[in-house]
């Protein structure tokens, strides 16, 4: 049994953000009048296919509405295809109660145990539910599946700015709230991602970075940016590759640190790798693939480039499993939005040819000579061309070693197996220096120059994402590895869960039941300590070791170690306690594997090569290469330079710049050099290094946690797998986890940090006392469960440090708002007592002015050539200005400059001027008449469908269309609104039925004031009425008032001029209101703008425009900003600068100069979007402020250069009139029997007409450049 009826009987029942499905049935029972013993539940209707979708107890009803379109948000009418539908259940269906119930965070479960956290997984994951909080860690569960509803890029904006755990989980709000806390207290961060192989790190890792780059989305990192997001594919295509348990499986550790400016611009990156899984390229488990990138290249290379890269069929090659992917496209794509040119790209391409047919390369032991031979011919042949070296040069490195013995080096062959060894190591050393080049060249490309500099510090947020998790049916050297790495990163977990958080309780003396966890430290000095670790006996037996002396003396050392299982088996096997549970290892060739590097004389075979980037990839430090290309730059440029200098003068060399300042630079680089002999005994202790520099490195920040779950183990679409996720809940202790979150205090302050943080909310004079801040408590009635203070630090819930935020926000603007009031009174008395000092030094200066001139002369000429430059300001607005209004604008001019002059004398000037206007109204309306009609250009601007923003969008993880719901693939090109997030392909846009809203509605019953700005603009007024009428009003009547736009007029006559207004404009008589009455109405109609001029969208990207060190640079971002208006709001924010410009040139009479003018004006037209949090509003207020006074002073410079080249332009004018007239007069002269049809006079005129009209022309086209 359904209700329709609820949309129309209880649509005027207000719903909070925070309502959910649970409040919202209760409210409707009680409207409807519906029987409540019964059972209802909510059903969610989108599109026009009648999709229903139960919603859950706990889903929030207004998170659901803001993921539909924009038109849809406001009434949601059963024809639009979007609604809620209240049913009746079965009667004998359960209650609500009886069921367990659905929580987005696992402390809020009444019973912590490991089955009931498996519960309440398992319910969330089938309602495709596949984020779930405990405090403030995530915890992701892999669905194996593309959910779009999870990544629109509409979830980005609504968890912008959102406290961690208001709305439903996401990863969105995880980054955001990195973000947040990197911004507040300027500390660096890091995100952690945690989980098995197939848990989905690497998905989520290239959300959080999508998520991260949007959130600092500025037009001066545009670039960058793109630069950021086309790494992302490009490392996935040549790292990751597909296994058994993941089809997306990242088979090398990276860490991802992402570097802001303190403002929150983001500014570059730099990855760093760890441990490349090298032995995939020649030898792989059944289900297995290699590295992506070979099957894009061979199914999507053009038939040109097969045949320049020599491509075979997959199956023609020994180093591959026939598994075509359709990718290449999109690779090439990638690799042009991080820097790649065409010629670099053959040349990646030519490496990846040539490994794979290194695995086609032959031995065969001749039977007469027993000499070893390789082949085939033409594989040989083929593989020196993609090398550029000689086919003798890389037969010989292929099956013979050089050694030195006495001396003297000689050769020697390698047997079958080594040779085959041999190849195989030379394919994956030529796979991981390409690895590592393509890495250095990334970081190379996001490199900022602002990172080489020391005085400008910077914040970071780091990425972590490891190898999962791993026990293979073989383990070997580099499972070992892995799983290593694994150990300290469950490590690091365990220390900042767990140990930091509980040590600090103890020595705090608080109470707390210490909650036992699974230390691993044991395991880590197994495989990693000195002397006695894995790692080292491998280093130390290298030399001459076999891999039984090795195990022998594992299990001497370690044989009453817990983490060590040893057999009798003469297997070749042991077994390590990882904390995942117990991996098998074979140490057949664990000594092999930690050795494993390029052959000497491969080295020197591609340092032989014809083309130099092989000999990038050789070099064992690229680092050092690179300075080297810098420094061969560098030379050259010298080298120019002292040719060019020697056909110079003797000045013109420069003995410091050609001698010891490069010589010392040039010495310090030759000895730093490019190839180096490793030593094979400390190979794995660069590895080893390497790691325990990147922990180090996330030691530094401040975590965040993201626990990854696989669901099954099959890669099953939505299956999830009780047994599997039980296990990993125990392995990665999120049992004692959840224990933790729950029992302990997520907030923390020493005494010095609550009392400066808080000190508006405590009684005056209070200090860091402990009984102060417990009063602060009691005062407050938090419960005493929710805090505890302990010897030098107060812990609190997080839902008591909420209170308290709050709290504070209040009070402060509480305050603010007396400061507000005493400020305004002093500055009107001060304003007051000052006024008489102001006439008598204006009296002053005018009179010094005009001793020469007579008073009358005096002022006509000073306000007819003041009114000269506002005739000539209206040819830019080309407004309907009236003989009347002329006149009077004229006479305020005149009454302003005449001070206590006599009315006789006022009214003879005004006269005066009178008969020059006439004369010059005459000129014009005979210029007009003998004119032809110019034809009107047709606007070529084309309108968005249906108002909305498209642009064009950059798709870097894959998305949904909005409209044919159809996939969009990452790297295809869509369009997406910038107002209401609709996204879609260009094929549908002409699909679109509904109109475009931004996230503030109008004012229902508003006509012009409240109303979105589109809505009063049209192609024949591009700016609102109103507004343009109150605005040509102030300019006429205003401009030489005192306290323009500070003062405020009269309520009553305000609100009476707002009615008449509202209703009919056209018989609004704006003369019978006072001026400070009317600039009241100006600002007014911009404060209740549904959405402020400058947009909400664009309020972070102002404030960050503005935080720019740079002037030149800092203007340059604002109007680009600017530019990103919607036309309306473009063009009347235009009309409204070019007003405060006039306003501001008139300083001297009305005290409104640009600074006081963004002051009042700022928060008029650029308003935080956060209404809830008015403190965060206030701190806005001198970034809002200086962006304001940036486009008026900056319009105001534009405005002066104009007509600075005006003056220029009329000077040049009249003074080729003059020279005509001299030529004509010398012209008469010699030519007396000439007669002249049209008198001089009558020239003149007619130049002058001509003349204006180009001026006029000339002045209207300033329109377009900002007036």
């Amino acid at each position: 049994q359904r209700n329709s009826d609820l949309n129309a009987k209880g649509r005027h029942r207000s719903i909070s953000s925070g309502d959910t499905a649970r409040t919202v049935i209760r409210n409707a029972l009680v409207t409807l009048g519906l029987d409540d013993s019964r059972t209802y539940s909510l059903l969610e209707v989108r599109d026009s296919h009648q999709e229903e979708r139960p919603l859950e107890p706990s889903d929030c009803l207004l998170e659901r509405v803001r993921l539909w379109p924009p038109e849809t948000q406001r009434w949601h009418p059963e024809t639009q295809g979007y609604y809620f539908v209240l049913q009746q259940t079965d009667s004998g269906a359960p209650e609500d109660g009886d069921r367990i119930d659905d929580y987005d965070d696992l402390c809020s479960l009444q019973a912590v145990s490991e089955a009931s956290i498996l519960e309440a997984l398992c319910q969330r994951f089938y309602r495709l539910k596949i984020y779930t909080y405990a405090g403030n860690i995530l915890i992701a569960i892999n669905p194996n599946k593309f959910l779009p509803v999870y990544y629109n890029p509409k979830y980005i904006k609504m968890y912008e700015k959102q406290p961690l755990g208001k709305l439903s989980p996401h990863i969105f709000a995880v980054a955001d709230a990195a973000f947040r806390a990197m911004l507040d207290n300027q500390v660096n961060q890091c995100i952690v991602m945690h989980g098995n192989s197939g848990s989905g790190k690497t998905e989520s890792s290239s959300y959080l970075i999508h998520c991260l780059t949007a959130l600092s989305e500025k037009t001066c990192s545009v670039g960058l940016k793109r630069t950021i997001l086309g790494a992302v594919p490009v490392l996935q295509a040549f790292g990751n590759a597909r296994t058994s348990e993941n089809n997306n499986s990242s088979r090398f550790g990276k860490f991802i640190q992402l570097n802001y400016l303190e403002s929150g611009v983001i500014r570059g990156a730099v990855i760093e790798k760890w441990l490349l899984e090298k032995s995939r390229l020649v030898s792989r488990d059944k289900n297995e693939r290699n590295y992506h990138v070979f099957y894009y290249l061979l199914m999507g290379a053009s038939r040109d480039e097969q045949e320049e890269f020599h491509l075979l069929k997959p199956q023609d090659y020994f180093y591959l499993n026939q598994v075509p992917l359709n990718e290449y496209k999109r690779l090439k794509q990638a690799m042009e939005m991080v820097g790649f040119l065409a010629s670099t790209k053959k040349h990646i391409f030519s490496v990846l040819s040539a490994i794979l047919l290194l695995g086609n390369v032959t031995y065969t032991l001749a039977e007469d000579t027993k000499v070893l031979e390789v082949g085939p011919a033409e594989v040989l042949s083929t593989l020196s061309d993609l090398l550029k070296v000689k086919v003798d040069l890389l037969t010989k490195a292929l099956t013979k070693r050089k050694l030195v013995v006495a001396n003297t080096t000689v050769e020697s062959q390698y047997t079958l197996h080594e040779a085959s060894r041999v190849r195989d190591t030379m394919a994956k050393s030529l796979y991981s220096a390409l690895f590592e080049w393509i890495i250095l060249h990334i970081n190379h490309a996001m490199l900022n120059r602002r990172d080489m500099e020391e005085s400008v510090s910077g914040l970071s947020i780091g990425i972590l994402d490891m190898f999962g998790f791993e026990n293979l049916q073989k383990n070997t050297f580099e499972q070992l590895c892995i799983n290593y790495s694994n150990e300290k990163l469950q490590y690091y977990i365990n220390q900042h869960i767990f140990k930091f958080k509980q040590e600090d309780y103890v020595s705090e003396g608080i109470t707390w039941q210490n909650i036992d966890f699974v230390d691993n430290s044991g395991c880590i000095q197994l495989i990693g300590e000195k002397p006695s670790g894995l790692f080292d006996l491998l280093d130390q037996e290298l030399p001459w070791a076999t891999a039984k002396t090795l195990l022998d003396k594992l299990k001497q050392l370690h044989q009453d170690d817990p983490f060590l299982v040893t057999s009798s088996n003469a297997d070749g096997t042991f077994v390590i306690q990882h904390f995942a549970g117990r991996v098998k290892y074979h140490i057949q060739d664990f000594r092999r594997e930690n050795n494993e590097h390029m052959p000497p004389e491969v080295v020197s075979l591609l340092r032989s090569s014809e083309q130099s980037f092989f000999h990038h990839l050789v070099a064992s430090s690229p680092e050092a290469l690179f300075r080297w290309g810098v420094l061969r730059a560098t030379i050259r440029i010298i080298a120019v330079f002292k040719s060019m200098g020697r056909h110079r003068a003797e000045l013109s060399r420069s003995p410091w710049l050609l001698n010891s300042h490069f010589t010392d630079l040039i010495t310090a680089y030759q000895e730093l050099p490019i190839y180096i002999d490793i030593d094979l005994s400390v190979l794995f202790w660069l590895r080893n290094a390497s790691l325990n520099k990147l922990m180090a490195r996330i030691e530094k920040a401040e975590p965040f946690f993201i626990f990854c779950i696989r669901s099954n183990d099959q890669k099953k679409e939505l299956h999830f797998d009780s047994e599997l996720v039980l296990q990993q809940i125990k392995n990665m202790g999120i049992t004692q986890m959840v224990h933790i979150q729950k029992s302990g205090y997520s907030a923390k302050y020493t005494f010095k940090e609550f009392v400066e943080k808080f000190r508006l909310l405590l009684p005056k004079g209070a200090t860091e006392a402990p009984e102060h801040i417990k009063e602060l408590f009691e005062r407050m009635e938090i419960n005493k469960s929710s805090y505890q203070i302990g010897k030098t630090k107060v812990f609190l819930k997080e839902k008591e440090r909420q209170l308290l935020r709050d709290t504070l926000t209040k009070e402060v603007m509480r305050r603010i708002i007396i400061l507000q009031r005493w400020f305004r009174t002093c500055l009107i008395r001060l304003h007051f007592l000052q006024r008489p000092i102001y006439l008598w030094t204006i009296t002053q200066f005018q009179s010094s002015l005009i001793k020469e001139l007579s008073p009358t002369e005096s002022v006509f000429l000073t306000a007819t050539m003041q009114f000269r430059q506002t005739i000539k300001e209206m040819y830019s607005l080309k407004p309907k200005v009236g003989y009347k209004d002329l006149m009077k604008g004229y006479h305020n001019k005149v009454n302003t400059l005449a001070g206590s002059k006599s009315k006789t004398e006022v009214s003879l000037v005004i006269n005066l001027f009178q008969s020059v206007l006439d004369g010059f109204i005459r000129g014009e309306l005979k210029r007009l008449e003998s004119e032809p009609a110019k034809k009107k250009k047709k606007d070529k601007c084309l309108a968005s469908p249906l108002d909305h923003r498209f642009s064009t969008y950059q798709v870097s993880i894959m998305q949904s269309c909005d409209l044919c719901g159809s996939y969009i693939w990452g790297m295809e090109k869509a369009y997406m609104c910038s107002a209401c997030k609709l996204i879609c392909h260009k094929k549908c846009l002409n699909k679109i039925i509904t109109d475009c809203s931004t996230r503030r509605a109008s004012t229902p019953g508003s006509l012009h004031f409240g109303v979105q700005v589109y809505m009063l603009t049209s192609k024949a007024n591009p700016v609102p009425k109103v507004i343009e009428m109150l605005l040509m009003h102030v300019e006429i009547n205003g401009l030489y008032t005192e306290g323009l736009y500070r003062k405020s007029g009269s309520a009553c006559r305000a609100k009476e001029l707002h009615q008449i207004l509202e209703t009919t404009p056209e018989s609004a008589c704006l003369d019978n209101y006072v001026i400070h009455t009317v600039t009241g109405l100006v600002k007014r109609w911009l404060r209740e703008l549904p959405d402020p001029l400058m947009t909400f969208d664009l309020y972070t990207d102002f404030l960050h425009a503005a935080e720019l060190p740079d002037k030149a640079e800092k203007i340059r971002a604002v109007y680009q900003k600017v530019d990103e208006l919607p036309p309306a709001n473009y063009n009347t924010l235009e009309r409204l600068i070019f007003h405060l410009v006039r306003v501001a040139k008139e300083e001297e009479h009305n005290k409104m100069s640009p600074s006081s003018l963004a002051i009042v004006f700022a928060p008029c037209i650029l308003r935080s979007p956060d209404v809830d949090n008015p403190f965060l509003s206030m701190k806005d207020v001198p970034r809002t402020t200086a962006c304001v006074e940036i486009l008026i002073t900056e319009q105001f410079r534009r405005y002066k250069e104009k007509m600075q080249n005006i003056q220029e332009l009329e000077y040049a004018e009249a003074l080729a009139v003059h020279q005509l007239k001299l030529r004509r007069e010398d012209l008469t002269c010699r030519l007396p029997e000439l007669e002249q049809e049209n008198s001089d006079n009558e020239i003149l005129d007619s130049a002058s007409s001509m003349s204006s009209e180009s001026l006029e022309d000339r002045l209207g086209s300033v329109d377009s450049e900002g007036q």
